[in-house]
């Protein structure tokens, strides 16, 4: 089997534990306002590559996932569920292999209908844009509103989350977001690590190069002292996992 590919990192640190290979999927129906490879979206762009290419490049540096504990694949995106019989064909043959999976999500699609996926993943790391729609919409012009449902569900049967929110100046980052997050957080029982990511201009000129308009282009980051208010108003909550 074969799919399109954004491009793929050896040996990253901070896309789930251990070590890691990235593989970035092609394609995301999603139109984040602060995306970073806005010229992942459109699927014809990618370079086509087949699922025994993929498994060999990961077993070169095996050895390192190994060794690092519970390192192994992360695929991302794009969105990893825009091409979803090839996602579970990868994430099936690295665990033949022997190989830890994790699956970094949008959650835009109803994972539940993936068993697949599911069986196959051992870690879902969960993108949440925003827990009241209207800030959802304005975050990813998408009116499909359903991405909290997949984290409930993929906690109700006791597959491991980690959560990564993107404080986003204008858009998630009142009072009233980050009340909504933690009230979603209440929600889940199988949650070990919280991200909470400043907005970065990381990625920026690709959106010129691929003939975007970026409406955070005068938008800066979040002050560090800001973003650790949230996270300590989050850890006031008694929450069992890790807040970052």
């Amino acid at each position: 089997m074969t799919g399109r590919i954004h491009s793929y990192f050896t040996l990253s640190a901070i896309d789930g534990p251990g070590l890691r290979f990235v593989l970035f999927l092609q394609g995301c129906r999603l139109r984040c306002v602060y995306c970073h490879n806005p010229d992942s979206w459109v699927y014809e762009n990618g370079k086509e590559i087949s699922v025994d290419e993929i498994i060999s490049e990961i077993k070169k540096n095996q050895i390192f996932y190994d060794a690092s504990g519970t390192g192994g694949l992360t695929i991302s995106g794009g969105e990893p569920m825009f091409q979803p019989e090839f996602c579970a064909k990868i994430l099936s043959e690295a665990k033949n292999n022997g190989i830890h999976t994790a699956l970094d999500t949008s959650g835009s699609v109803d994972i539940s209908q993936y068993g697949e996926i599911i069986t196959n993943t051992d870690l879902f790391i969960l993108d949440i844009k925003a827990t009241d729609k209207d800030v959802y919409k304005s975050i990813t012009s998408d009116t499909n509103f359903n991405h909290l449902k997949n984290g409930e569900f993929l906690s109700a049967i006791g597959k491991k989350l980690w959560i990564r929110y993107v404080l986003t100046p204008g858009f998630n980052d009142k009072e009233s977001d980050i009340d909504g997050l933690i009230d979603y957080l209440k929600k889940l029982n199988t949650v070990e690590r919280l991200y909470i990511i400043p907005y970065s201009k990381l990625g920026e000129n690709k959106w010129a190069e691929c003939g975007y308009e970026n409406v955070l282009l005068n938008t800066q980051s979040p002050s560090p002292e800001f973003v650790e208010e949230v996270r300590k108003r989050i850890g006031q909550n008694g929450f069992n996992f890790k807040i970052l």
